[in-house]
């Protein structure tokens, strides 16, 4: 989708004319300063003093879309290994995780079971777990999924558990190569190809959105598709440029609409105000784009026609599916005052955290689109602000999961935001002019960088002591050689060596692409040792393993307390996934009435309780010390009790 060829920016203010001086061209000196002038012409003063650079408010250089693709380019492949490393190693340690895996596995087995060849059935596409349809559960995720798996499936692999795993896995990183990407094209076409790089590199080092991007959840792929979403709506409108071409806006708008019906088939109705409420945004305050509302109009009649006949096919099979999509939107009105405010505190505490390491630049993103020294390019540096303040307040006010997850439709703009504001600082500094808070946040930025690149290595290296003090439970890192830590220390030295060598001779672009390589290393690095601990154990898969050895065929199910009998109370999602065989949830006065439904015993399994069985009728076969299961039997024939390897 890249130009051929820039075009001018439209700026909210034009750059003051140079002013008329008596004295002639002949008697001019060949440099003057220009600084004492006023501050209206002290962008000329940049151009004059350095002949090769040019004003910020120039026309930008026109350059090829080969330049264009290279530069992205170069970030997705700085972001890859980050993504890729040891990838296949470890077990699934979160639950979200677990049971996002297990519904796409059991509805991809279902699909392919050799006893039922019609895969023309539509309710064989449906999201499966369990043993049962689960129309309550978006098919967006597993659609997204059925795609990774049926091109990895062309290889002939067996399809064990981990690979099954991996291939989900893998789709991830797919996602979140295409969220990086479509910050990088939106930044690109809001404020040209540095703000792209820079915004593409922020996002590519923000630690949240490499751990989303190496496991199988929700959250990356909503993201994907509505970053898609948006990236595709920009480069339809071509904000601050001359307007674009029918056939441009045509496969524009049309992309924006297939990747708006996946988001929310992937969401629900949160999915509209993470996609059409942005793109408004921006066609509001663009000069001259409001008649694109038609486009976006046109697209989301092609998102509805996307996820209309899933709805329609849903609700008639499950009437109450509709609650479930709903339930985002109860939530902030159930709270009172008070519990809306807690909630604000601790999602705004939440924020700041997963926008680490960059969240003081926050402060100077906040402030620059009100300084003087962003007269001229305002407009543009206010289309990510806009667009920020409006994501922040939705993340605040209705959140959609209580993990980390929920803040990850905010982090592609914070990127787009504070890529912005590096890229004004670079202009400034290219005119001998150097920001404020680029003078004062640097060096915090840069000690806490220097904190962790101490801190890290000596955590590695002093685990032993923590084990044996009993700090730390289990070790999280594996044992690594003293010239793997002295290495790490070397090359993260050497990084920041150079951001404070590219900060003495005031290049901001280069400092915050040095940083960005730095917390990419590092990420790399240290999945390295962490692969090799226990913290990516799950003692479950060993468990459900031996339940799997000892119950053969027989009927097995999940004890739930009785007040929960009522509710969709499902099994252990770790259980769900590696047992790979269904378990019904049953309550204790429910057990008497399954000896109609099967013809001799059945097992019951579920969480350690203390003192006597919950029924007389149960023999307690194992317990589960690692998971804290316990295995009963329930029959005629129960034999004595054992106990687990």
């Amino acid at each position: 989708m890249a130009d051929e060829k820039d075009q001018p920016e439209v700026n909210d203010s034009p750059p003051p004319s140079r002013p008329e001086s008596p004295i002639s061209d002949q008697a001019k000196p060949a440099r003057y300063d220009l600084r004492t002038a006023g501050s209206g012409i002290e962008h000329l003063a940049g151009d004059l003093e350095r002949p090769g650079r040019r004003s910020r408010f120039s026309p930008p250089r026109r350059r090829g879309s080969v330049g264009t693709w290279a530069v992205l380019l170069g970030c997705l492949l700085l972001a890859l290994p980050a993504l890729i490393v040891q990838l296949n190693v470890g077990d699934v340690v979160d639950a979200d995780e677990a049971r996002t895996i297990a519904t796409s596995v059991h509805a991809w087995q279902r699909l392919h079971d050799p006893d039922k060849p019609d895969r023309f059935q539509t309710d064989r596409y449906a999201p499966f777990l369990n043993g049962q349809e689960r129309f309550d559960i978006l098919p967006g995720t597993t659609w997204t999924h059925f795609a990774g798996l049926a091109v990895a499936r062309l290889g002939g692999e067996a399809d064990s558990i981990d690979t099954l795993v991996l291939r989900t896995r893998s789709v991830s990183v797919v996602c979140a190569l295409l969220v990086i990407a479509a910050v990088f094209w939106t930044g690109y076409a809001i404020g040209g190809i540095k703000t792209g790089a820079f915004s593409a590199l922020i996002c590519a080092s923000l630690p949240i959105v490499l751990w989303h991007g190496r496991i199988a959840s929700t959250p990356i792929v909503h993201s994907a598709w509505a970053m898609l979403a948006i990236a595709a709506a920009v480069w339809a409108i071509r904000p601050l440029r001359p307007a674009p071409s029918v056939e441009r806006q045509f496969i524009g708008w049309l992309l924006c609409g297939l990747a708006i019906g996946a988001a929310l088939l992937t969401v629900g109705l949160i999915g509209l105000l993470t996609t059409i409420v942005p793109i408004v945004l921006l066609l509001v305050m663009c000069p001259g784009r409001t008649s694109h509302m038609l486009g976006l109009l046109a697209a989301s009649l092609i998102a509805l026609l996307l996820i209309l006949p899933w709805a329609l096919f849903a609700h008639d099979h499950d009437p109450e599916a509709w609650g479930h999509w709903l339930a985002p939107f109860d939530q902030p009105f159930a709270l009172s005052l008070p519990g809306l405010g807690e909630q604000i505190v601790s999602r705004f505490g939440l924020l700041l955290l997963a926008l680490l390491p960059w969240t003081l630049w926050l402060i100077g993103a906040f402030v620059q689109p009100f300084s003087t020294s962003s007269v001229g390019v305002r407009t543009r540096m206010f289309l990510g602000w806009a667009w920020f303040i409006y994501m922040g307040l939705l993340f605040l006010l209705l959140p959609v999961e209580s993990g980390v997850g929920a803040a990850l439709p905010v982090l592609p703009v914070t990127a787009v935001l504070i890529g912005q504001l590096f890229r004004q600082y670079s202009d400034l500094a290219a005119e001998g002019r150097y920001a404020r808070f680029w003078r004062w946040l640097r060096w915090p930025h840069l000690a806490v960088l220097l904190f962790v690149s101490g801190l890290v290595p000596a955590a590695i290296y002093a685990q032993p002591w923590l084990l044996e003090n009993t700090t730390l439970s289990r070790p999280v890192f594996g044992s690594m050689p003293d010239w793997f830590i002295v290495g790490l220390i070397g090359v993260l030295m050497l990084v920041l060596g150079l951001s404070i060598h590219w900060m003495n001779r005031q290049h901001p672009g280069l400092v915050v692409a040095s940083w960005s390589v730095w917390v990419l290393g590092l990420m790399t690095t240290l999945l390295l040792p962490i692969s090799q601990g226990d913290w990516l154990q799950n003692p479950m898969r060993y468990d459900a393993a031996w339940l799997n050895a000892h119950t053969d065929d027989a009927p097995t199910y999940w004890l739930v307390e009785p007040s929960d009998a009522s509710n969709r109370i499902e099994p252990d999602p770790f259980l769900m996934l590696y047992g790979d065989r269904p378990f019904k949830t049953i309550a204790t006065s429910q057990l008497h009435h399954v000896d109609d439904e099967v013809e001799s015993f059945y097992y019951v399994v579920g969480p350690t309780r203390p003192g006597n069985p919950p029924d007389a009728s149960l023999t307690e076969m194992a317990e589960l010390a690692d998971s804290g299961l316990t295995l009963w039997r329930y029959g005629p024939r129960a034999k004595s009790a054992r106990t687990a390897p």
